[in-house]
């Protein structure tokens, strides 16, 4: 998309706020080869059966993007929740009413399902730039 004039990019940053302003809270579930061989698509299910039965109105959407490689598809499945970027590995369909009561419904994180680093020992909350994605080249 070329953009030609300054009104243009103002009406660009009118859609991308009102877009933006309509999100309160996503959880995006991977949709790669690796996360769906681990069953991304059934925790997506399972999450959104769960959430509608409990009456919690959330955009759940299994997010298929193409992007530079992260690094992350042997942690599979993974969930992100926006905007708070709380970055989930490893996530089972046992794990789903526990992410629901803790991060859903109380802000609370569960800790184990965070990336722990393997140097450090430390867990972090958000998607971890690490010294093999910081090499790759999108």
């Amino acid at each position: 998309m070329k953009i030609k004039s300054t009104d243009e990019i103002k009406k660009l940053q009118k859609n991308i706020v009102d877009e933006n302003s309509r999100i309160k809270q996503q959880i995006i579930i991977c949709g790669g080869t690796g996360c769906l061989a681990n069953g991304s698509k059934e925790i997506a299910d399972l999450m959104k059966d769960m959430l509608k039965k409990e009456g919690i109105n959330i955009e759940v959407e299994l997010n298929v993007k193409l992007t530079g490689c992260h690094g992350f598809c042997e942690r599979g499945p993974i969930i992100v929740f926006q905007p708070e970027e709380i970055f989930y590995q490893q996530v089972k369909l046992s794990d789903i009413p526990k992410i629901i009561e803790e991060t859903v419904k109380n802000g609370r994180i569960v800790e184990r399902l965070l990336y722990k680093n393997p140097k450090t020992k430390s867990r972090s909350k958000s998607i971890v730039i690490s010294s093999f994605t910081i090499k790759q080249n999108v």
